[in-house]
């Protein structure tokens, strides 16, 4: 339902007693000196002259809030009849073009919302106050943020900064596992190498015996004792220092 001219509103003086008054709608538009809504424009400190706004923010409806921790003397001096008197934390400013400032302070110093800010992967852009704007980052391999789902044709395709769904993930698993689980399908083997029983399954690795014409596996024939027939095992050269003379005579050490 809109307001009507002769509706009240109440209201608390900030001179005097600080008396609760009523005040008429049309009063009201009278007082502000136009129908412009209020414009919030940020905060300053109320306490301090130097703080005050530029005449180019001095608009009719152009609301600031005390940024001051504590109360004082209110400071700004602008317009024909501005506030004079005590400041508390967080109150109200408004420019009205006939008069200058008008201070409401608040005795809860609830005023909701005057500022938002933003931690990553969420910032924000207040380069205009009354208006900020909130967003996210992208979601990357260094830090959090907002990523978007892939479709089948992207894991298909390998799209790349986009993120797989679990159903996704759980087909792609099956189709490793209908494939033989990542694990090997088969084994092969080259000489003196065997490979016997199911290569796929369970297959059986050995390797054949050396002989005079194929490589292989061997034993070494035993030190102790000389085995001048023995013809399967391969001697070692400290068994040929000890059962036969070397070639070069001239290597020998001197008698």
């Amino acid at each position: 339902m809109a307001l009507a001219g002769s509706d009240l509103l109440v209201v608390q003086k900030q001179t005097g007693g600080n008396e609760i008054r009523s005040l008429t709608i049309t009063d009201l538009g009278t007082f502000l000196g136009t129908d412009q809504v209020i414009n919030f424009k940020g905060t300053a400190d109320m306490t301090v002259a130097g703080d005050e706004p530029v005449a180019a923010d001095r608009v009719n409806g152009n609301l600031f809030i005390n940024s001051a921790p504590d109360a004082g003397q209110f400071a700004w001096s602008g317009g024909t009849n501005p506030y004079t008197g005590t400041v508390q934390p967080s109150a109200q400013a408004i420019w009205v073009t006939t008069v200058g400032w008008q201070v409401t302070n608040n005795n809860t110093g609830d005023i909701g919302v005057v500022s938002v800010d933003g931690s990553e992967p969420i910032q924000v852009d207040s380069s205009e106050p009354d208006k900020p704007i909130v967003s996210i980052l992208t979601a990357s391999t260094t830090r959090r943020g907002s990523a978007q789902l892939a479709t089948n044709t992207d894991v298909e395709n390998g799209t790349p900064d986009r993120v797989v769904t679990a159903d996704q993930l759980y087909t792609t698993n099956q189709a490793i596992g209908n494939a033989g689980g990542g694990s090997v399908t088969g084994v092969t083997g080259t000489a003196p190498i065997v490979i016997t029983g199911d290569a796929s399954v369970t297959p059986r690795v050995t390797i054949t015996a050396a002989n005079t014409t194929e490589a292989g596996s061997c034993v070494y024939q035993d030190v102790a004792e000389i085995k001048v027939a023995e013809d399967g095992k391969a001697a070692t050269p400290a068994y040929v220092d000890t059962f036969y003379l070397i070639k070069n005579f001239a290597s020998l050490d001197p008698a």
